[in-house]
């Protein structure tokens, strides 16, 4: 994996969520499918993920710990109060959207291949990519699961 191809993908990805939360607002994001999850709880995990990279070498987040344990890796489903302002989500997915590629330009090809506590840094990206890729589908779906529309 090398930054350019990081930086690509995660444009890719980045773009396609755009297209995604056009079809939402801030009342469809919180219906819930079978399983207790929404677009207000897929956004807030991706926003989380999208912290990990930054977290993996000591880096300042968008969110505090709190936020980020709550949302991230094993997130329970949403409580009855516990959506997240699905505009404000928007505008952290943007701001972690800018955050992600200043941290990505800061990397030398050397630093992918350095260790983390979860495999080498590389690693790590490749597969939050896949994971965000993931979840960009299940967002992507929702819409038409859910029956809703703009």
């Amino acid at each position: 994996m090398h930054i350019p191809t990081l930086k690509m993908q995660y444009s890719t990805t980045y773009s396609q969520l755009q297209t995604a939360l056009e079809s939402l607002n801030s009342s469809t994001a919180n219906l819930q499918v079978a399983s207790g999850g929404s677009a207000n709880w897929l956004l807030a995990h991706i926003i989380a993920s999208r912290q990990t990279p930054i977290l993996l070498v000591g880096g300042a987040t968008i969110w505090d710990a709190q936020k980020l344990q709550r949302w991230g890796r094993d997130a329970a489903p949403l409580g009855a109060n516990e959506t997240l302002d699905f505009e404000q989500l928007k505008t952290d997915l943007a701001t972690s959207q800018e955050a992600l590629m200043t941290y990505l330009s800061s990397l030398s090809e050397a630093d992918l291949a350095r260790e983390t506590p979860i495999g080498s840094l590389g690693g790590a990206l490749a597969f939050l990519l896949v994971h965000e890729a993931r979840h960009l589908g299940q967002l992507l779906s929702l819409p038409r699961l859910l029956e809703v529309s703009r």
